[in-house]
This record gives C-alpha cells, structure tokens and sequence, in this order.
C-alpha cells in the first residue's frame, strides 16, 4: 500500500490525518509526466472512495457509538 493509499484509507475510515488528500491526489495525478513513467497506487487512479459512493447515512450514527 502506498502512502496516499493509506492516508485515503484511515481518511475513509474516519481519521483526521490533517493531510489535504485532494491536493495530494492532484500532485499523485501529475506525476506520471514529471518522472516519465507510470507510478503505483491506486487511489489517484480511481478517486476517493467517497467520491464514487456516498457514505450511508446510518454510518455517522455507527461512527459516533465507537468514538
């Protein structure tokens, strides 16, 4: 797993890392053509999981009963 893999996960799952992932997904997405070659990861390929799918509206309620 790679780091902004990672950072989308814990962010996913409900962690302040204190890392603006969208920024960081945009750098990720250019970095194909500053190095010349493909990079790992799959995040900046496919998008923040909340992007694609909205979060259920039960899942705060979830959330706040294991805070």
């Amino acid at each position: 797993m790679r780091n902004k893999d990672a950072i989308h996960l814990l962010q996913a799952e409900g962690y302040d890392t204190g890392i603006d992932l969208v920024a960081l997904l945009a750098l990720a997405r250019q970095l194909p053509q500053i190095v010349g070659h493909g990079v790992p990861g799959q995040i900046a390929k496919a998008g923040r999981t909340l992007d694609l799918h909205p979060a259920p509206s039960f899942l705060a309620d979830v959330r706040s009963k294991f805070a």
